[in-house]
């Protein structure tokens, strides 16, 4: 039991260093030298809502919370962050990331436009890249799909090769 929990313990803090390397990478940056990237760490706010295009790619909408405390008194205030992830990323993040877990979320900014009665409204949504789940408080149990990536090692399984 030990050396699973080591193992599972070496795993989460691979993966989360992964992702804190990432974020210190030099940003991506558009064809004007402009850049658009966004980092937050909240929990999700709502059941992540899953659907499919009529191409059949997972498409997953979901809020993320991220609390600031103002002023003297330290008052709490939370701002929503509107956040889409697409592809198996989505389905992945659909599956492991229910209502109320911390996520570490990076990716970049996106403006929409819609029409309501009329009038032409902007939405502002965080596309995202790269969505983890945050071990600071507390502790994420992480499964490898049916399909092992590219390269990796399978562990438990008759065949020593």
């Amino acid at each position: 039991m030990w050396t699973k929990h080591h193992s599972l313990h070496n795993t989460l803090r691979t993966a989360v260093a992964l992702l804190q390397e990432k974020s210190k990478q030099a940003p991506a940056t558009n064809q004007e030298g402009t850049m658009n990237n966004i980092h937050i760490v909240g929990n999700i706010g709502q059941e992540p809502e899953l659907r499919f295009t009529q191409a059949g790619k997972a498409v997953l909408s979901f809020s993320v919370g991220t609390t600031m405390l103002k002023g003297a008194d330290k008052e709490k205030e939370t701002t929503w962050h509107d956040c889409v992830a697409f592809g198996p990323e989505a389905e992945n993040i659909a599956a492991s990331c229910p209502k109320g877990t911390r996520v570490i979320v990076i990716g970049r900014l996106e403006k929409t436009s819609y029409e309501k009665d009329g009038k032409k409204n902007y939405r502002v949504q965080i596309i995202a890249n790269e969505v983890g789940v945050s071990v600071k408080y507390d502790v994420a149990v992480s499964e490898r799909g049916t399909q092992p990536a590219k390269g990796t090692v399978q562990y438990g399984t008759d065949e020593p090769f």
